[in-house]
């Protein structure tokens, strides 16, 4: 697409949606011309196909979603823009339900989790401690790749070893202890390779090569780079899944702690990661208890 025409597009997007919203549309519309530069005259089954391939990766129907969203935004302004006149996909939804529960085959193991540390780029050195302090919080604090993205230097407290993990979304704010292994990661990063990132004033903890805190497309490339490494499909929202669903049936800790350390509202979001056999075994508690004290 010609410059002038992709910043036409970029402020029809930012005058239709919000601003996270327009950058999420672009995004997915840059990927989807950069396999298929000649979309702008695809026809329905032409954008069918592109569905089916992304299903065919693997990608979540809220993905796929989101995808498909995009790329009818832009139709849309390619009809405002007079370049086409007829909206190939405006009648394409897609109807499969996102699946229920949890696919523990998916998660790793702490071990396997560990592992990420021992993979991550090195390439540069001013980001050695920040991929590191970063992918450690997600590990062993359960932390979303948004809590992380919007984390504040000051919710790190280094004499006490907790960070704050403040909730996005749906999810409740909670303090968790640091390991000693992750204080001294973040002692390394904070007093050593921040302020060379941080060419400006940033209250974010964690910053980009650019000086400005990392975003999401940010985190998601640490674990890109390291996917070749795994047979399992890894990013953060696995590893998030994998650290709960760690807690509930390795750790044994209570239903209760988890969704605390996870910030859920709801038990329920907790519960959908006990797995079958935990499950037994805790009503087969609950069914002694009863027996035994009436």
């Amino acid at each position: 697409m010609k410059s002038t025409l992709y910043n036409k597009l970029a402020i029809y997007l930012d005058d239709c949606y919000t601003s996270q919203t327009a950058k999420t549309y672009l995004f997915q519309i840059d990927k989807y011309l950069s396999l298929y530069p000649g979309a702008v005259h695809y026809d329905l089954r032409q954008i069918e196909e592109y569905m089916a391939y992304l299903k065919l990766k693997d990608l979540r129907v809220t993905y796929r979603t989101a995808t498909l969203a995009a790329i009818k935004a832009f139709y849309n302004f390619l009809i405002e823009q007079e370049i086409i006149h007829r909206h190939p996909c405006r009648g394409l939804f897609i109807s499969e339900k996102q699946p229920k529960g949890v696919n523990f085959d998916k998660l790793f193991s702490l071990e396997e989790m560990e592992q990420i540390f021992k993979v991550l780029p090195t390439r540069f050195d001013c980001t050695k401690y920040r991929n590191k302090a970063l992918v450690g919080i997600m590990i062993y604090q359960g932390a979303t790749s948004a809590e992380v993205m919007n984390m504040k230097l000051r919710q790190v407290d280094l004499e006490k070893g907790t960070v704050k993990i403040v909730g996005e979304g749906k999810n409740r704010n909670r303090t968790i202890a640091l390991l000693p292994s992750q204080v001294m990661t973040l002692m390394r990063y904070i007093e050593n390779e921040r302020p060379n990132l941080a060419h400006i004033r940033n209250q974010y903890l964690f910053i980009s090569m650019r000086g400005s805190k990392i975003n999401i497309s940010g985190i998601g490339s640490i674990f890109k780079k390291i996917q070749g490494a795994f047979d399992k499909r890894i990013n953060p929202m696995i590893i998030r899944q994998s650290v709960i669903s760690h807690w509930l049936n390795e750790k044994k800790f209570k239903l209760e702690d988890v969704q605390i350390m996870a910030g859920h509202r709801v038990p329920s979001t907790t519960d959908k990661y006990i797995k079958a056999e935990r499950r037994q075994q805790r009503e087969a508690v609950n069914k002694l208890c009863s027996s035994i004290f009436g």
